[in-house]
């Protein structure tokens, strides 16, 4: 299939934004605070209230591991069509610096969560977790706004070529869960918010 690309170094420097920037700088972010969120109450929260709530949230991690590694397979195989879009203007004799082909980093889900025991072992440290959770959701809202302004980017800039249909759909996959993932992870933080907010805690 022929490619059609208006500007190469456009849509090169769009790949690596979402890789770089938007992956690996906020998506970054939102995953650091959701793992740190779950670690710290594991470690300061156990029962079977705990384990719901910890369980929620691992599935709500998990869930953006998907979409990260979307992203990460739309970033590198972008990244090898404008790479071998170069390879053929060079051939051509055209002096033009070459593309590289960016590094797949796919991440892995976090094992789900089961604690069934009937005592409640709780720490006022399960708190900061709260907050971890509420930099998550303001990170996300960032996210999608930079995903969105990338993908115009991309779309129009890349009009025909091998490969196409394939980043179309999974950005369609991924535009279609903004609102799902964007209420899931509310949802779980006021649950475990609100959970929070039955313990007395005795603080001295």
């Amino acid at each position: 299939m022929d490619q059609s690309i208006e500007n190469l170094d456009s849509l090169y420097d769009s790949t690596v934004n979402i890789h770089s920037n938007i992956l690996g700088q906020t998506g970054e972010h939102i995953l650091e605070n959701l793992y740190n969120a779950i670690n710290n109450l594991k470690n300061n929260w156990h029962g079977r209230d705990a384990g719901v709530q910890i369980q929620g949230l691992t599935t709500v991690y998990n869930e953006f591991i998907d979409i990260y590694n979307d992203l990460q397979f739309i970033s590198v195989g972008m990244s090898k069509v404008c790479r071998n879009y170069r390879n053929i203007q060079i051939a051509y004799k055209t002096q033009k610096e070459e593309k590289n082909v960016l590094t797949h980093n796919e991440k892995e889900h976090m094992p789900d969560h089961v604690d069934a025991d009937d005592r409640i072992d709780i720490n006022v440290a399960v708190k900061n977790s709260v907050n971890m959770l509420e930099n998550a959701i303001s990170s996300y809202e960032d996210f999608m706004n930079k995903n969105k302004m990338t993908y115009n980017d991309i779309i129009n800039n890349w009009t025909i070529g091998y490969g196409r249909d394939k980043m179309l759909d999974l950005y369609d996959s991924f535009f279609s869960r903004e609102e799902v993932y964007k209420k899931g992870l509310n949802t779980v933080t006021n649950s475990i918010r609100t959970a929070l907010d039955n313990y007395v805690f005795d603080i001295k």
